[in-house]
């Protein structure tokens, strides 16, 4: 595992590199922790996020709407996602898209973090694009 911080304005921002998605507790904590991942990534691996608190959005760049934020915000009330709470996206493009959107919005604002899946979600939509 590599760790990379980087200093924007007045917050550092960690990035970690060619890590387990086994290891995500290591770096997050389950306890104030959501995670977002779209149906296909909890088809192949939602049997690794046991004991975390998750909502699942449907795939597609057509799912990026209104509708599916509102699912979104809805879905934090219910857990009772405060403004501590760490929004983790792990999924491609329009996930990673979809989680800065979201995490920007709920109670003006709440930490978020990326675990892109894809090469489109690193290089556009997460470490090197436009919610990094």
């Amino acid at each position: 595992m590599i760790k990379q911080s980087h200093r924007f304005q007045q917050s550092d921002c960690d990035y970690y590199l060619g890590g387990k998605l086994t290891d995500l507790g290591e770096y997050a904590d389950k306890s104030c922790s959501v995670l977002l991942v779209d149906e296909n990534v909890d088809q192949h691996y939602g049997h690794l996020f046991a004991g975390w608190k998750k909502l699942v959005v449907p795939d597609g760049e057509e799912h990026k709407n209104m509708e599916v934020m509102e699912q979104i915000i809805d879905g934090l009330i219910e857990l009772e996602a405060d403004r501590k709470t760490m929004l983790i996206g792990i999924g491609g493009g329009m996930l990673t898209d979809v989680t800065g959107f979201a995490a920007s919005i709920y109670m003006r604002g709440i930490p978020f973090a990326f675990v892109p899946t894809t090469l489109l979600a690193q290089v556009d939509a997460s470490i090197g694009g436009k919610t990094a």
